[in-house]
């Protein structure tokens, strides 16, 4: 008798990771039913009234996954066991499991708990990278059909133009806002003598593959610099100053963790802020001073947007 308590824990844990084993070789074409299937094994294997998983928001926490035991219908919470989510070094929600009864939980128990939980994020986070790759190969094929129309680049410059821009931000933005990455933008004004054209398209062909330089007509031009800070747009914008000359330049900063931002996927804020700057750049201008000149939001803790990950 004394052996076979000693081995109880023992088989115990080695049920739980069978349990699991078997739940990952299991074949299930969707997710949610993984999370079904994983949740009802956690109920099962752990005694318990209920498992669930929730996500953290600002305004609490929302229950969006469980599983219950057959014929629970007792209330109050006597026992409870939780494990985190986490998607890349971010918190998303808890995995729990509770009981209307008093319970202490073993070490295999508790084993379980945290796999069970790592195995939900390591989902949570594939499920995430599958969309955003659909996202960005819908935005691709959108290009790539439309990239031989004419109206799309400037027939003085050959830069892109506004309809290209229009096409570009409803790809780039919804990424970065969903990865919380922010944007340099800047606008600036250029008399296209066929010296300066020739500068310009060196610029142009100088930038990185994920920046974006945009004529807007009217000797106008807009520069998109995707995940760059303030410090690293300025070195970028003080080397074009040098290749094109000391010419007026406004910049301001596109960023999702900004309410005013953070829905702004058509950089109407943004453009405005840029234009702002800009006009100050151009007074500066005549009267004998340049530089570029900045117009960026200030971050204070109540202007923070809701960045809660949707899922």
């Amino acid at each position: 008798m004394k052996r076979s308590r000693q081995r109880k824990p023992q088989a115990v844990a080695e049920g739980h990771l069978g349990a699991l084993g078997r739940l990952v070789d299991g074949a299930f074409p969707d997710p949610t039913q993984f999370f079904d299937h994983g949740l009802a094994l956690l109920v099962q294997q752990l005694g318990v009234d209920r498992a669930v998983m929730a996500r953290i928001t600002d305004l609490g926490w929302e229950a969006f996954w469980w599983a219950t035991a057959e014929g629970t219908g007792a209330l109050g919470l006597r026992g409870f066991i939780g494990a985190p989510l986490v998607m890349s070094d971010r918190f998303l929600g808890v995995l729990s499991a509770s009981s209307s009864r008093p319970k202490a939980w073993t070490r295999a128990e508790v084993a379980m708990v945290k796999a069970l939980a790592n195995l939900f994020s390591k989902t949570l986070e594939v499920e995430n990278l599958k969309h955003e790759l659909r996202v960005t190969r819908d935005a691709l094929d959108l290009t790539s059909a439309v990239v031989e129309d004419s109206a799309l680049e400037s027939s003085a410059t050959r830069l892109p133009t506004r309809p290209y821009l229009d096409i570009w931000l409803k790809a780039n933005l919804y990424l970065a806002r969903r990865r919380g990455e922010a944007m340099a933008v800047a606008q600036f004004q250029l008399e296209l003598s066929p010296d300066r054209r020739r500068r310009l398209k060196e610029v142009a062909e100088a930038l990185r593959g994920e920046d974006l330089l945009v004529d807007l007509g009217h000797q106008a031009f807009l520069l998109l610099l995707p995940r760059t800070p303030q410090e690293g747009a300025q070195i970028l914008l003080d080397r074009i100053r040098q290749r094109l000359g000391a010419v007026p330049m406004g910049a301001t900063l596109w960023n999702p963790l900004h309410r005013t931002d953070r829905d702004d996927l058509a950089l109407k804020k943004a453009s405005h802020r840029v234009a702002l700057a800009l006009g100050r750049s151009q007074e500066l201008f005549r009267n004998g001073a340049s530089q570029v000149v900045w117009d960026v939001l200030p971050l204070n803790p109540e202007d923070l947007a809701d960045t809660t990950n949707p899922w």
